[in-house]
């Protein structure tokens, strides 16, 4: 009886460990390959933002010529730092795509090409 009680301990302990591993690696392929890429503006093609797999990015807008800087991704939200213009910009990654949360209007969503 001990041993079969000590069998389905290390059972149980070796399926958290194997849970806690996939979800491990979930978040590693997100972070790796998954999220990186181009994003555009769904109302407006000018306008672009692209995460590079070496943590910087480029985003380049019709009112602009660009602007260079690294992001994260912490959880759901992707932070986007610039030293050029001394501000940081965070959006949520979901589905494919980057929202910019706007509180005086419509949100602008970006989608990965």
């Amino acid at each position: 009886m001990k041993n079969t009680t000590t069998a389905v301990c290390l059972g149980i302990v070796f399926m958290l460990i194997l849970v806690l591993f996939t979800a491990g690696c979930t978040t590693t392929s997100v972070m790796s390959g998954g999220i990186t890429g181009t994003y555009v503006n769904s109302k407006n093609t000018d306008d672009s933002i692209e995460l590079s797999s070496d943590g910087t990015f480029y985003c380049m807008t019709d009112k602009s010529n660009g602007y260079r800087g690294k992001w994260e991704l912490s959880g759901d939200t992707v932070r986007l730092n610039t030293d050029m213009l001394g501000i940081t910009i965070q959006l949520k990654y979901t589905n494919n795509t980057l929202v910019l949360s706007n509180k005086y209007g419509p949100d602008t969503v970006y989608v990965k090409q």
